[in-house]
């Protein structure tokens, strides 16, 4: 079990993040990582055979196209290709777009789904589309990449949404931004630039979402979690709360035991549950300070604060209370609350539709040349805000390193002739980068 809060002691008080990410982030790196070194084996000797003419490489890369994809007329005999077809992929925009889509999707299911079970999901829903696509298709006709088993993760993550309309709002996550509604405009971006690539595997990507809707509907569901005790008028409560996208939540509770608190007596606890495809509800509790009895039930222990109330007020009423009395005292205090920016999900399908409109274009050979330089101008400045943001480098460190990066990766497009393939993605990188910070904003 991984718990969704932390509990941190200080000095006799107890602090309890409820926006602490419910999962260990292990598994997506082997994944990612796995798939890497596949698409360098595949690929990358592919390439060293056009640059230099060797053979072995050549035949490496032809080998691992064999073995490792979907062919449908091996899968009877050769069921693993249903999983290995997963990581290997046929070129690099379909590495990189799986890539990010994969990351994008699998932030939002490991929100709604406990433990790893969102590995379920993505393997079925791969092995369903590859599956679907063995079925239509002749053999000999080929397929390759994790395009079915991110489906999955979407349509489970849309399986999630809908159930959780059937669940009281203060039970519901709330660190996702994916909702219904998102899911669903993404779904109609998807399959608008599904008309625009050649070559799209339709069927697997239908297999991988109709399975990851149905295992989505079965699964266990997180809800959130609540801090609980027998004894709550022996606690003292402070809380912090943040605002996202308008509404207003506990972000951290700061719990001071009173003097009269006997620890062998008196506990304070936070209440993990989840649901299931038929309702049913199963929970645990993590003490935060003082034993929980063995024989104690949750209907007994009075409910002190979720991610949306704090006692009988809601994060807003306890937010804007504090907003008043900082007021009345003439103390500036600023809302709590996530830094505004550009929705970075609809950056990523930016810059992806944008890429797939300019390829379809007929551009001369000169107008890719300052489509190029404006490109890396435009993706240094990108990566030199991403830099300052994410780290602590200063600017002069931050530009040097966005510098270094995108002016290395321009000599090498120059060098190894693919200007056309670099101007393009550079340019659909600075508009699904700039674009939603202008006009986007939470």
């Amino acid at each position: 079990m991984t718990k969704v809060a932390t509990v941190e002691k200080d000095s006799g008080e107890f602090e309890v993040d409820f926006t602490t990410k419910r999962h260990d982030h292990s598994v997506i790196p082997v994944i990612i990582w796995t798939t890497v070194a596949f698409f360098v084996l595949s690929i990358s000797s592919h390439w060293l055979f056009q640059i230099f003419g060797w053979q072995s490489m050549e035949s490496l890369h032809e080998w691992m196209f064999t073995t490792f994809s979907v062919d449908p007329g091996k899968v009877a005999s050769q069921p693993w290709l249903l999983v290995t077809h997963m990581f290997m992929h046929g070129g690099l925009i379909h590495f990189g777009m799986n890539m990010l889509v994969l990351y994008m999707f699998y932030k939002s299911a490991k929100e709604f789904f406990p433990g790893r079970t969102w590995l379920i999901i993505y393997f079925v829903a791969g092995i369903a589309g590859g599956l679907l696509y063995s079925l239509l298709n002749p053999a000999g006709a080929i397929m390759v990449g994790a395009s079915g088993g991110i489906m999955g993760l979407w349509g489970a993550a849309i399986a999630a949404r809908i159930r959780y309309k059937f669940v009281p709002e203060d039970e519901r996550p709330w660190q996702c931004t994916m909702t219904l509604g998102v899911l669903l405009q993404y779904l109609v971006i998807q399959a608008v630039m599904e008309s625009l690539i050649p070559n799209v595997a339709h069927s697997a990507h239908a297999g991988g979402m109709i399975a990851g809707f149905l295992v989505g509907l079965v699964l266990p569901l997180w809800q959130q979690p609540r801090l609980v005790s027998l004894s709550p008028e022996k606690f003292v409560l402070a809380t912090a709360i943040i605002k996202v996208a308008g509404e207003y939540f506990v972000q951290k509770i700061t719990v001071t035991p009173t003097e009269d608190f006997d620890p062998s007596r008196h506990f304070l606890a936070v209440e993990y549950d989840q649901v299931d495809g038929l309702g049913r509800r199963s929970y645990w509790l993590s003490p935060v300070v003082g034993n929980v009895p063995q024989n104690v039930d949750a209907s007994q222990m009075a409910g002190m604060a979720t991610s949306r109330t704090v006692g009988d007020k809601t994060a807003r009423e306890v937010a804007e209370g504090a907003l008043k009395e900082a007021a009345k005292a003439g103390v500036p205090l600023q809302e709590s609350g996530a830094k505004k920016g550009s929705n970075i999900s609809y950056g990523y399908l930016l810059t992806i539709f944008t890429f797939l409109i300019l390829a379809r274009l007929d551009i001369p050979a000169h107008t890719l040349t300052i489509m190029l330089v404006l490109g890396a101008v435009g993706t240094t400045l990108s990566w030199y805000s991403i830099l300052r943001e994410g780290s602590k480098m200063s600017n002069a460190a931050a530009a040097l390193m966005a510098v270094a990066l995108i002016g290395g990766a321009t000599l090498g497009c120059y060098y190894f002739d693919f200007v056309e393939t670099a101007a393009l993605l550079m340019v659909s990188v600075t508009i699904g980068y700039f674009v939603p910070r202008l006009f986007l904003k939470k």
